[in-house]
C-alpha cells in the first residue's frame, strides 16, 4: 500500500532493449586436375546459421492500494503510469562462395528468429519448407503492462497511463554463390555448379495493456486522462540471392589457362569486399564479391598499392575499378589524355617509394607522360595528385600478375 502526497508521481516501468549482429563469410576453392584435360577438381561447402532472440518486458501493479492526497491547492496533482517497453533487433549477414575448376556444390541455410526457440534443426527445416511454424517451439517476446486488483484514488490523482510497446526487427542477408570454371588444352571435362539456399525469418511477439480489477473495492478514480494502450510492431527485411554459374572453356589449346592461373593464385586473397571495415596495408589483396556494385570486376582480385592506413575503411563501399584503365607515366611516346583520366607513377623498390596516382584536371590533350615531372607536392599543369586510398587498387591480370603472386 502506498500513499503519495502533493505533486509526487508514481511510475512503474520496464525497459528491455537488445541488438544482436551476426556476420558469417565462408569461402571454399579447389584447383586441380590437369592442363591436358585429365584429373578432376571439386569443391563443396556450406553452413547452417541459427540466430535467435528471446525476451520480455513486464510492468504492473498487482494487489495494491494507492492513495494520493494533495493538501496544497497550488501544487500540481500526481500522475500514475505503468509502462513496458521492449525493442529487439537482429542483424544477420551470411555469405557462401564456392569456386572450383570442375564441379562444385554449395548449400546455405539460415534461420533468424525472435520469439522462437531453435531446439530442433529438422523441425526448423520442415516448417520452413511447408511454410508453417507447427513444429517450432514458440516463446513469444511479450511486452505487458497492467493494473490488477489495485485501488487508485485520492484528491491528488491526475492522469493514469497503462502503456505497452513492442518493437521487433530482423534484417537478414543471405547469398550462396557457386562458380565453376573448367578449362584445359585438350579433352576438358564439363564443369557444373549447384547451389541450394534455405532461409527463414520469424517473429512472434505480443503487446498487452489492461486494467483488471474485480469489484468496487478496487476502483480507480482518475482526475485527469485515462489511457490504456498497447502497440506491437514487427518488421522483417530479407534479401536472399542464389547464383550458380558454370563456364567451360573447352579445348582452347590453353588460351583460357592464363586467366585461370591468375585466379588460382589470387584465390589466396586477404579480404573479401564483404569483410566490412578493414585497416588496409600496402599489398593487401581484396576479392570483389559477385554482388558488389560500387565498382570493380566481380570475382576478381585487386591489390591495394597505397600507403599503410591507420584507420579502417569499409571495403563494401569502395570503387576498385578506377585504376583498370590508368595510363603508365613511364610509357614513352605521345598519347591522348582525356579529362579525369588517371595516371600511375610506379614506386621504386630501391628507395621504398610507393605508387603515386594523378588525375587529369584539364581538357583532352596530347602529351608524352614520360617527360613530365610527377611530384606529389607540385604536380604537372593540368593534373592533381590523388591522395584518396580508394584510387590505389589495381586488378591482378596477365603474366606479370602471375609472376608477382608466385612464392619466392
Amino acid at each position: 500500500d502506498t500513499t503519495l502526497a502533493k505533486a509526487d508521481s508514481l511510475t512503474v516501468e520496464s525497459d528491455a532493449a537488445s541488438t544482436f549482429s551476426s556476420d558469417l563469410d565462408v569461402n571454399v576453392s579447389s584447383s586441380g586436375g590437369s592442363n591436358m584435360g585429365g584429373g578432376s577438381s571439386f569443391a563443396a561447402g556450406g553452413f547452417i546459421a541459427t540466430n535467435q532472440i528471446r525476451g520480455a518486458a513486464q510492468a504492473y501493479l498487482d494487489g495494491s492500494t494507492i492513495t494520493i492526497v494533495n493538501s496544497d491547492s497550488d501544487a500540481d496533482n500526481s500522475d500514475v503510469s505503468v509502462t513496458a517497453y521492449q525493442s529487439r533487433t537482429l542483424n544477420a549477414t551470411n555469405a557462401n562462395l564456392i569456386e572450383s575448376g570442375g564441379g562444385n556444390v554449395g548449400a546455405a541455410l539460415a534461420f533468424n528468429m525472435v520469439g522462437y526457440e531453435a531446439n530442433n534443426f529438422f523441425a526448423m527445416v520442415i516448417d520452413n519448407l511447408l511454410g508453417t511454424d507447427a513444429l517450432m517451439s514458440s516463446q513469444p517476446s511479450n511486452a505487458t503492462a497492467y493494473i490488477s486488483d489495485t485501488a487508485i484514488s485520492g484528491s491528488g490523482l491526475d492522469d493514469l497511463t497503462v502503456l505497452a510497446e513492442n518493437r521487433m526487427s530482423i534484417f537478414a542477408e543471405l547469398s550462396n554463390d557457386t562458380h565453376s570454371n573448367a578449362s584445359a588444352m585438350f579433352s576438358s571435362s564439363a564443369g557444373y555448379a549447384m547451389g541450394f539456399a534455405l532461409t527463414s525469418n520469424l517473429i512472434h511477439s505480443n503487446a498487452q495493456a489492461y486494467i483488471a480489477n474485480d469489484g468496487s473495492a478496487d476502483a480507480i478514480d482518475a482526475g485527469g486522462d485515462l489511457q490504456v494502450k498497447a502497440t506491437n510492431s514487427a518488421q522483417i527485411t530479407s534479401d536472399t540471392r542464389l547464383e550458380s554459374i558454370s563456364n567451360s572453356s573447352g579445348n582452347d589449346a590453353g588460351i583460357s589457362l592464363v586467366d585461370k592461373i591468375v585466379e588460382d593464385f589470387a584465390a589466396d586473397y586477404d579480404y573479401s569486399s564483404k569483410a566490412g571495415t578493414i585497416t588496409l596495408q600496402n599489398g593487401d589483396l581484396v576479392r570483389v564479391a559477385s554482388d558488389h556494385t560500387a565498382g570493380g570486376t566481380p570475382g576478381k582480385v585487386y591489390r591495394y598499392t597505397g600507403p599503410d592506413l591507420s584507420t579502417g575503411v569499409d571495403l563494401s563501399t569502395l570503387n576498385y575499378a578506377e585504376l583498370d584503365s590508368a595510363l603508365d607515366a613511364a610509357f614513352g611516346g605521345v598519347v591522348q589524355v582525356a579529362a579525369q583520366r588517371l595516371v600511375r607513377v610506379a614506386g621504386s623498390a630501391a628507395d621504398g617509394s610507393e605508387d603515386r596516382i594523378f588525375r587529369r584536371t584539364g581538357s583532352l590533350d596530347s602529351m608524352d607522360l614520360s617527360l613530365l615531372n610527377w611530384s606529389a607536392s607540385n604536380p604537372p599543369a593540368g593534373f592533381s595528385y590523388e591522395s584518396s586510398f580508394a584510387n590505389h587498387f589495381t586488378r591482378l591480370t596477365g603474366i606479370e600478375s602471375i609472376t608477382d603472386l608466385l612464392p619466392t
